[in-house]
């Protein structure tokens, strides 16, 4: 809500950060929440969302948070000592300021509340209209996009999971390091940690590393113009998180092979080894048993095996078994309080919120922008 925000006394910035400085003692107070308050290793599940390793997530944010609660829960929780740890002084309505750091927030009870609301101004006779009112989803966004390789880098960028030992204190000042390696200044991605964890390793087909990560890191090409290798950005990840140990987060990883086909070979691995891990060998069986045609197929799917799984039962479902994703999106929603946490800069930033579900959203969601 932004009733309460004076607008007559806007937040702004009294000093700048120096883009690339990981240096920076202003930096290294937001990182220092990153692995303490923010740690996704052991914060409160109710909290998800975004980070950007050197505040350049989405045009000058650190984060972008979303909380299942309250706007009270969510100060009780985390917004204040947010406030104390980067200093942040001067409250205003929903928003606040500091000398190097400002967030704004609001409370919704969905996402097509604040983000997606493109069905409540949907014009009659229009194919968003017809979307919203006669299929009836709740928003028509990006109907009209295709959603080929050259859509967000997806043909280029790499991607890779940050394992949860790095977040817990025995990992703690190899992980402070790691922040701050110059090319990762704009390394971003996925707060993961919390429920992901809890599933078995074994039990869906993503590579078991999965089960024992914290965040992934969107790695894209500009990062290294002059190595379409990213060789550098290799070097790093053989040196904090190397397979198969670590892995590439299947759904956001372009299978970009002028850079996974050496950091394989490294390790004597094959990029689906990189994707599945150890539960490559069952998921080709099941392939082979399933799909040996390869009817169900994508950039990045795994390939059938030579020969098929043993076990001719395909009625699906019992205990142990290994689910094939062949080609999946998972939409999560969240209700409860979003809150964007910005790095002080002179520029605005822009709201950016998740993929909702297909209903409204029971509780109250906050939201925050700057």
């Amino acid at each position: 809500t932004w009733d309460k925000f004076d607008g007559n006394k806007p937040v702004y910035w009294n000093k700048t950060a120096v883009a690339g400085d990981t240096h920076s003692p202003t930096l290294s107070m937001w990182h220092d929440v990153m692995l303490n308050l923010l740690n996704p290793a052991t914060m409160d599940n109710r909290l998800d969302g975004y980070y950007g390793v050197g505040c350049f997530w989405q045009n000058f944010m650190c984060a972008e948070l979303y909380f299942r609660g309250t706007m009270e829960e969510f100060e009780a929780a985390f917004l204040g000592q947010l406030r104390k740890a980067l200093n942040i002084t001067q409250i205003q309505g929903n928003g606040g300021s500091g000398e190097a750091f400002m967030y704004l927030s609001g409370e919704y009870r969905s996402y097509y509340d604040y983000a997606s609301t493109d069905c409540k101004e949907a014009k009659e006779k229009t194919p968003e209209y017809y979307i919203c009112h006669t299929l009836g989803y709740p928003s028509a966004n990006g109907y009209n996009v295709d959603a080929q390789l050259g859509q967000g880098g997806y043909d280029s960028r790499a991607s890779w999971i940050v394992p949860t030992s790095l977040f817990l204190d025995e990992g703690k000042a190899l992980m402070k390091k790691l922040l701050a390696e110059p090319l990762f200044f704009y390394a971003m991605g996925h707060v993961l940690g919390g429920r992901v964890n809890d599933v078995h390793p074994n039990a869906t087909a993503v590579h078991p590393a999965m089960r024992a990560s914290t965040m992934e890191f969107l790695l894209i090409k500009e990062l290294e113009p002059n190595s379409s290798s990213m060789v550098n950005v290799r070097g790093l990840i053989n040196k904090y998180f190397p397979p198969p140990q670590s892995a590439p987060v299947f759904n956001h990883d372009s299978l970009n092979l002028e850079v996974l086909t050496p950091l394989g070979e490294s390790h004597g691995l094959t990029w689906q080894q990189l994707y599945w891990g150890s539960n490559l060998e069952r998921l080709q069986r099941i392939k082979a048993s399933y799909d040996s045609n390869a009817i169900f197929t994508c950039r990045d799917c795994v390939t059938a095996a030579a020969e098929p799984e043993p076990n001719k039962d395909k009625s699906g479902g019992g205990v142990g078994t290994l689910t094939v994703v062949l080609g999946i999106i998972v939409i999560l929603a969240v209700a409860g309080g979003v809150f964007l946490f910005m790095k002080r800069r002179a520029a605005k930033g822009q709201a950016r919120g998740l993929a909702g579900p297909q209903t409204e959203l029971s509780e109250s969601f906050t939201h925050s922008v700057a």
